[in-house]
């Protein structure tokens, strides 16, 4: 029988269970898309105030990507002045860092770096229209697979001294994973090595990060290895 939330007495782990041979002690913790919300709601004002713009000016149609971390107020005056400086464009531009139109001004680029550097991740224009919106925040993460082996090696750090207030039980460390940003390729994501404390690691997949299969992923203490196993709802269609 298990014991609920906080284990036995005087643990922070999630839940012991001590009538198992060996007696277990298990952590659970989630590897979720970043709280975005607040953020959203900045970009929804930020948008509203550009479309009105674009559509009085008649600045074409703009399609702006802004990452996770951005400070929207700090963006919002150079957004303006690339909006305007565009204006009569022909065509289709694309602008993000290594990319933009061969002809623009040394202003022009002075001020795309700096609009980069505050959190713009990308700007394409057409002169069809005039609308704007501004993409969903953009996840500031690196290659998925490097990305995912970093979380994972945080969360082993961030949970060991938890599981080793239980000893001697045995520790599995479970990590749940409810992040479309990150690749989940076994082949390509490294199983950290366990820190002292942590007997089994435990990695349960989203179904749009693995599918159909192996939903499951186990490395053990001294076995530098993911041992892939299938999900109990995994089965195909």
């Amino acid at each position: 029988m298990a014991r609920g939330r906080d284990g036995s007495a005087g643990l922070r782990v999630d839940f012991t269970y001590d009538a198992a041979a060996p007696p277990v002690a298990m952590e659970i913790t989630a590897l979720v898309e970043p709280d975005v919300s607040a953020l959203t709601t900045e970009l929804l004002k930020l948008e509203a105030e550009l479309r009105e713009i674009v559509r009085s000016e008649d600045l074409g149609a703009w399609l702006l990507g802004v990452h996770v971390g951005a400070k929207v107020r700090d963006l919002r005056q150079p957004l303006v002045d690339l909006l305007r400086r565009h204006r009569g464009r022909r065509g289709v531009a694309l602008y993000r860092p290594g990319e933009a139109p061969e002809d623009l001004t040394d202003g022009d680029r002075r001020l795309l770096a700096e609009l980069f550097e505050l959190g713009l991740a990308s700007a394409i224009r057409s002169d069809e229209g005039d609308e704007l919106s501004v993409l969903p925040p953009i996840g500031n993460v690196t290659e998925g697979d490097e990305a995912f082996a970093a979380l994972l090696r945080r969360a082993t750090e961030t949970n060991v001294d938890k599981l080793r207030e239980a000893r001697p039980r045995e520790t599995h460390l479970v990590v749940t994973l409810g992040r479309s940003d990150l690749s989940a390729n076994p082949a390509r994501t490294p199983a950290p090595d366990l820190l002292e404390g942590i007997d089994v690691l435990w990695v349960l997949l989203g179904y749009y990060n693995a599918k159909w299969t192996y939903r499951v992923w186990r490395t053990l203490a001294g076995d530098r290895r993911w041992q892939l196993l299938q999900h109990p709802l995994g089965e195909p269609p």
